[in-house]
């Protein structure tokens, strides 16, 4: 037949032409392949943050968006993804890319599109996160917040547990007549101001040394008269320090360690070699400017003391002792020395650190007689009209284990602030004029009490706040606590009815029924004895370590 007839060989030669293209790309797939194995196997053995997964239905989040990727796409080459299904170059695959952000969040995402090799890199990942839009249908399983919920001011940044404990906080910043950027509670100086129409920052119970010249010239006789009273005027207080003697006339001492420092004093423990033989182991308390008030003042107590009618005196207690006494005083131009008797054991702020990591059950014991104990102090020292306005654990010295002697276990000391009542009164001279409207009452004394006591139960300073207008102790009263008691005890001293001694709870009567807690409760005296044997032996071992 006539026509075209078609040449076999270049057929041949065509498809043989075909075949081997065809090789050497399956060739060219399969090393890629390889590679990505290699690849692949490196990543599973690293720390890597994310990693290539197939599709399949046992996927923890049914939320993750799959990616539909065919042989035309400009999308990740197939080749790229390591399944063990067979890959499909003429239809469709769903391949996905899960990233799991171990910094960023527990659930897994998912990568819509990947055209190259730099999702790769974690930053570039991170950004794309972060510019994600999650489509309208995605639905996220909300993760169970395992960190504990707790409340935080928003005046004084303070973190609490519970919403009340926020509530009864927030209260002393929006205290009528308060600081309301106030974020340490409330202090003895704002207890005074409850009943003083002066609205100053200041303390309204501390003078100028000037000032208390003025009230002392109108003393009779004069301070300079009284026995052991040194007038040395004429010069300059000599520099003391530890290790060296000091002499003044006939005294000479041996200046010891450092004690503690105050705001307008140093002291230093002593050793009198010219004094009295009970007295010889002293203190010196080096203070600038010069200032006699607080000789004035310790005179008046001990000589009020020796006449003094009261209740108190008739019981075993010898309280002559509970307040401080300084047989010497040295006056220079710009300062002066008192000399007072050491007391080894320290303050009462130094006691309760020492025992407030022993046992339990002897803190209320002790707490409730030192209570008592300063409850009759200040009730005798009220009772001769001599406020001492700076009540506090520092400034009672311990001066033997309670409940041991007949003496007072602890002594009053730092009258520096005090108030004498006498000079106040319209009688005696126009005091409140030169002295520029002091408030000089009887209720300065009653925050420091509760003070005190809240030391000796909880271990630390007085935190306050208010509580349906009324002042109010933070912390929270162990179960087996006289609890009606001590809640009784801290409303009645934090809100007296006035400043008048008349408008006061009593001070006797509380005492009184402090006391009768032992008589009635064998737990309460079981519990003294043994906080008596702890101090004891937190003593010994502190006074050991000390000569070691």
């Amino acid at each position: 037949m006539g026509g075209a007839q078609l040449d076999s060989k270049w057929m041949d030669g065509q498809m043989s032409l075909t075949e081997k293209k065809s090789d050497q790309k399956r060739n060219q797939f399969d090393s890629k392949n390889e590679n990505f194995d290699t690849k692949s196997e490196m990543m599973s053995k690293s720390s890597d943050p994310y990693q290539w997964e197939d599709d399949s239905n046992n996927s923890q989040d049914s939320s993750v968006l799959q990616t539909s990727m065919d042989e035309s796409s400009n999308s990740l080459n197939p080749s790229h993804f390591n399944s063990s299904e067979p890959l499909q170059f003429n239809g469709t695959k769903k391949e996905r890319l899960v990233i799991k952000f171990r910094r960023i969040s527990q659930k897994y995402y998912m990568v819509e599109e990947t055209h190259d090799s730099s999702y790769l890199n974690y930053s570039s990942i991170r950004t794309r996160f972060d510019e994600y839009e999650l489509p309208n249908n995605f639905q996220k399983t909300p993760n169970k917040n395992t960190n504990p919920k707790v409340h935080r001011c928003k005046t004084c940044r303070k973190v609490f547990n519970k919403i009340s404990s926020l509530q009864t906080h927030r209260k002393t910043h929006t205290t009528a007549g308060f600081d309301k950027s106030r974020s340490r509670g409330f202090s003895a100086a704002d207890f005074a101001k409850r009943f003083s129409n002066d609205k100053i920052s200041k303390d309204p119970n501390l003078l100028k040394p000037s000032e208390y010249e003025v009230i002392l010239s109108k003393v009779d006789p004069h301070p300079s008269t009284y026995p052991g009273y040194v007038d040395l005027t004429n010069g300059h207080m000599p520099y003391i320090k530890p290790g060296q003697n000091f002499t003044v006339g006939d005294e000479v001492f041996q200046v010891g360690d450092f004690v503690g420092e105050g705001g307008f004093a140093k002291v230093f423990s002593a050793n009198w070699d010219t004094g009295p033989q009970a007295e010889r182991d002293s203190v010196l308390k080096v203070q600038m400017p010069a200032n006699d008030w607080e000789w004035y003042c310790l005179n008046q107590v001990h000589t009020r003391f020796s006449t003094l009618s009261h209740p108190l005196k008739q019981e075993e207690t010898l309280w002559q002792g509970g307040f401080m006494s300084t047989p010497r005083c040295f006056t220079y131009r710009d300062g002066n020395i008192l000399v007072t008797q050491h007391q080894r054991m320290g303050t009462l702020l130094d006691l309760v650190n020492l025992t407030k990591n022993a046992d339990k059950q002897i803190i209320e014991p002790i707490a409730i007689y030192l209570t008592a104990e300063l409850l009759g102090l200040l009730e005798i020292l009220h009772s001769m009209k001599i406020v001492h306005a700076d009540i506090k654990p520092d400034n009672f010295l311990v001066r033997h284990t309670p409940s041991t002697r007949v003496e007072s276990s602890l002594q009053l000391i730092d009258f520096g602030k005090a108030i004498d009542l006498v000079l106040e009164s319209d009688e005696a001279s126009d005091t409140e004029t030169s002295s520029g409207g002091r408030q000089g009452k009887y209720h300065l004394d009653y925050f420091g009490i509760a003070g005190s006591a809240y030391c000796l139960l909880f271990g630390k300073y007085i935190e306050v706040s208010t509580s349906k207008n009324r002042w109010v102790v933070k912390g929270t009263f162990k179960r087996w606590w006289q609890v009606k008691m001590w809640t009784q005890f801290f409303d009645d001293m934090l809100n007296p009815k006035g400043e008048e001694k008349e408008c006061l709870p009593s001070l006797l009567k509380w005492r009184q029924r402090l006391l009768n807690l032992f008589t009635e409760s064998d737990e309460l005296r079981i519990g003294l004895t043994r906080a008596r044997e702890t101090i004891e032996m937190k003593y010994l071992e502190k006074w050991r370590r000390c000569a070691l």
